[in-house]
């Protein structure tokens, strides 16, 4: 509605606007990536996870890591890491949210799922793959 929707893209289309965007991003672009290496995560999906897991819930947690090393070993796939990360993290959630967030982590681990009573395709909408990122 307006006003708002004028406001809102003169906003968006802001330069100092567009730097705390991207000044956010890179901060969590950071997080996610420091996430990777913990885990040793290689593939473009693995980085997505990452970064949803800086985005929704801030980084995993000191008691939700301890859960990952006790059970994830450098012989499990990378997709069981995922899983295994991706179902910790949730746990680890506000009890109220718990399924949404691990139906949200594991459509980026599987490629696709249901996330909000929605079917969202990650790797057709997105082009998400499993290749190095």
């Amino acid at each position: 509605r307006e006003p708002w929707r004028t406001r809102l893209i003169a906003l968006a289309n802001s330069q100092e606007f567009r730097a705390i965007q991207l000044n956010y991003a890179k901060t969590i672009g950071d997080l996610a990536l420091s996430i990777c290496n913990k885990y040793n995560l290689k593939s473009e999906r693995a980085f997505a996870l990452a970064f949803d897991i800086g985005v929704q819930n801030g980084g995993v947690k000191a008691k939700t890591d301890l859960r990952i090393a006790y059970r994830a070993s450098s012989d499990v796939s990378e997709k069981d890491r995922m899983a295994l990360i991706a179902n910790a993290v949730a746990n680890d959630s506000n009890t109220r949210w718990i399924e949404d967030v691990r139906s949200r982590k594991l459509a980026i681990v599987n490629g696709s799922g249901t996330v909000h009573g929605s079917f969202i395709n990650i790797d057709e909408e997105y082009g998400l793959t499993d290749n190095p990122f």
